[in-house]
């Protein structure tokens, strides 16, 4: 299967594994996994976003103003029927001491 080559900024092949070597660890095993977080609408993505380490605390009474922009950065993910779909690759490396 045809892969694209990694997107700017992405750390090269053999940077996880170089830095646990490094930390006196044997690298086994490195893979890739691919996730989607998926939202029926607007209104469980935006709780979902502000959930983490209690942003929503933090922003306290711009919550208005913050959902707002929280779904406008977001809108590129919005499907056809007002769902989204946040799709996340996870590159993991198994170890041993």
């Amino acid at each position: 299967m045809f892969m694209p080559g990694p997107p700017p900024g992405r750390p090269p092949e053999g940077v996880l594994e170089e830095i646990a070597s490094e930390a006196g660890l044997r690298p086994r095993e490195a893979f890739g996994v691919e996730w989607a977080y998926e939202y029926p609408d607007e209104a469980a993505l935006v709780p979902a976003m502000l959930a983490p380490a209690g942003v929503a605390e933090l922003v306290g009474d711009r919550i208005d103003e913050v959902a707002g922009e929280i779904v406008a950065a977001l809108a590129p993910y919005r499907l056809a029927d007002g769902s989204y779909r946040l799709s996340n690759e996870f590159r993991l490396l198994l170890t041993t001491a």
